[in-house]
């Protein structure tokens, strides 16, 4: 929606549009997390996200970040080395 726009607009967006769904991703995290066992392989993926919350959620407090899915940019490389570990085999 923002994309392109001055780091200023797009923390003004993210502020008005993120702050309060993030904020209720957390609370929700933390109850799941209370509810689950906590030897599952989801309650170990929901500590992963709450111990690493801060680089989550960073794009919230500086709008010259960018939200673009790096996977998207590193997906090529992969999929060209898939591909030779192919052909070597």
């Amino acid at each position: 929606m923002v994309r392109g726009s001055s780091p200023d607009i797009r923390l003004a967006a993210r502020k008005e549009h993120s702050l309060a769904l993030v904020a209720a991703l957390k609370m929700w995290f933390e109850k799941q997390l209370s509810m689950i066992s906590s030897g599952s392989t989801l309650a170990g993926d929901i500590r992963y996200a709450l111990n690493h919350w801060q680089g989550l959620t960073r794009f919230l407090e500086d709008g010259r970040l960018e939200l673009d899915p790096v996977e998207n940019a590193i997906r090529p490389g992969c999929l060209i080395r898939k591909k030779c570990a192919l052909r070597r085999a």
